[in-house]
């Protein structure tokens, strides 16, 4: 569910798909609560 928002969000604004991989691969790297933060910290960095 978080990662479906996420991209949704994201695609609207236009990141490109390796910006979009790379974030993912970072959030993927651990727990979920890291998953989380990091989509999260995305998101926010870019008032989204």
């Amino acid at each position: 569910m978080l990662i479906s928002i996420f991209l949704t969000r994201v695609k609207y604004k236009g990141w490109t798909n390796d910006r979009i991989k790379r974030v993912l691969s970072e959030a993927k790297s651990k727990d979920y609560d890291y998953l989380y933060l990091v989509l999260k910290e995305s998101l926010d960095k870019e008032n989204i």
